[in-house]
């Protein structure tokens, strides 16, 4: 089966793109070593496929829409690159699932191999590790730019379908550019005159974007693309019944009121005035909403948005955060400088991984113990000595920002066991030694702030990196047994200052 539908792309892609030059099939020896190296097997399908062409000439034209089908070495070599990343980018959170629940959302996941990529660190791949809706074997675009993950195919055969679909319905481009620097389309079967200095292809019908670009807008996965439930059912009619200041944001969104609004997936409104949010009710695929600077109060439209996952809602008069207690898929939520008093509604959220409620009038950290996902915290004005202890007991914290706060110590910093980064901002602390024994301190960041007992930094055996001003860089310069990165300063530098600093970097360099 997937024999036949290779052998059909070949003839198709000869007659577009001749000048693509498929490898030689890749030997069952060559296929083992890589699975030894991988530590588990190939899928069938990809086996089927690498023993039939073992990806693509470097200098060829890009099987998969001008993303090249990578040899077995190449997949190994670049998978072995993420596998470098992994332990410190893999469990980043800021990457989205399309369909929501189908693909882990990750940086990396050393069970997607990738099989193509587009020279710039994005692939597409085999997903053999899925979320709970996924499939494993499914077909998906990952890397350094792709932070929203779509299932592009049911399966590798699939996806091979969908690529001989698009170029028996002439959905490709073909660029030709001369030697004069102009560029010929087509998106015709023409004949290649040979005259082109530059050739290349790309997904879409006069289109100069990626393939990568173009899956947003695409209706996947093939064959079986997931349809879109709309809680409405006169999308016109609702339209025209929506405030005009709304039909202007909406209209902006896109030329399509379902595709570019409803079935968003990102919408940002920031300084827009906006005071009531009641139209983003329909909004059930977003995953991303950013509605900082506005006047809003109330936020109860947001109660019907599942799938959200990273929520900005800071500078605006908002009191209550009920409406919010029922986004389980809730990673990120900054508040700061709203009018929140209580974060008991957040309690249940238990995937919530970053938290920035600075300038806010809460009071009461207690509710923060029972996020266990809770790695990443900002807050503000920490002086009582209950707020403290609250804070003291997030053992899983790796990052936590201080703003605001005159503080006698950081003692109750002790049972942060997990804490890698403190930053300190617009704050004075009398005695910080306490520092010096957390077990995964590497990074601490000063700025208009005041530490007692600086040296004290040198006690700790796993600090990697300060920054703070030109003073208080000048007082740890020397007093470390070891190179720490003093790569960045905060406030400003004198000439002789900033020659001085440029002196040390430059003779420390690794």
């Amino acid at each position: 089966m997937l024999q036949n539908i290779v052998h059909e792309l070949e003839h198709r892609l000869q007659a577009v793109v001749p000048s693509i030059r498929w490898n030689a099939p890749a030997d069952e020896t060559l296929i083992r070593q890589t699975e030894e190296a991988l530590g588990f097997p190939l899928p069938d399908d990809l086996r089927e496929l690498y023993r039939l062409h073992n990806g693509e000439h470097p200098d060829s034209l890009g099987v998969f829409f001008g993303m090249e089908f990578l040899s077995l070495a190449e997949l190994l070599r670049q998978w072995q690159v993420w596998r470098e990343l992994e332990a410190e980018y893999g469990d980043s959170f800021d990457h989205y699932s399309v369909p929501a629940g189908a693909i882990k959302e990750q940086y990396i996941n050393l069970r997607w191999l990738p099989f193509a990529h587009d020279g710039g660190g994005n692939h597409i791949g085999v997903d053999l590790d899925p979320g709970p809706q996924g499939t494993t074997g499914q077909i998906i675009n990952f890397g350094r730019d792709e932070s929203y993950k779509y299932v592009i195919a049911e399966s590798l055969s699939d996806f091979l379908k969908f690529v001989l679909q698009a170029l028996e319905n002439g959905e490709y481009t073909v660029h030709a550019e001369n030697e004069g620097g102009e560029e010929d389309e087509d998106d015709e079967e023409d004949e290649d005159d040979g005259e082109a200095d530059d050739i290349w292809w790309s997904y879409g019908r006069r289109s100069e974007g990626s393939f990568l670009d173009a899956l947003r807008t695409l209706p996947l996965p093939y064959p079986n693309p997931v349809q879109s439930v709309s809680p409405l059912s006169d999308i016109e009619a609702w339209y025209e019944g929506l405030a005009p200041e709304w039909r202007k944001r909406i209209a902006a969104c896109g030329p399509s009121i379902e595709r570019g609004f409803l079935q968003a997936k990102t919408l940002r409104f920031i300084r827009e005035d906006l005071r009531e949010i009641e139209p983003l009710r329909c909004c059930r695929e977003l995953r991303e909403l950013v509605l900082s600077a506005n006047q809003i109060e109330d936020v109860a439209p947001l109660a019907d948005l599942p799938a959200l996952k990273t929520l900005y809602l800071t500078n605006n008069p908002i009191p209550s955060l009920e409406p919010l207690a029922g986004l389980s898929e809730l990673r990120m939520l900054n508040l700061s400088r709203t009018q929140a008093r209580d974060l008991a509604p957040l309690a249940a959220l238990s995937k919530l991984k970053e938290l920035d409620v600075t300038q806010t009038q809460v009071e009461d950290f207690s509710p923060l113990r029972s996020m266990a996902g809770l790695r990443v915290l900002s807050v503000s004005a920490v002086d009582r000595p209950e707020q403290q202890a609250a804070i003291g007991q997030l053992s899983r914290l790796q990052s936590l920002t201080i703003q605001c706060a005159d503080l006698a110590s950081l003692d109750f910093l002790t049972g942060c066991r997990a804490l890698a980064k403190l930053r300190l901002e617009d704050s004075s602390v009398r005695d910080a030694s306490a520092l010096a024994a957390l077990p995964a301190l590497r990074e601490v960041e000063l700025t208009n702030a005041e530490l007692g007992e600086l040296e004290s930094l040198t006690g700790s055996r796993t600090l990697q990196a300060f920054t703070g001003s030109f003073a208080q860089f000048d007082r740890l310069k020397d007093a470390f047994d070891r190179r720490i990165d003093f790569s960045s300063i905060t406030g400003g530098m004198t000439r002789e200052q900033q020659d001085l600093w440029s002196e040390y970097l430059s003779a420390n360099e690794e």
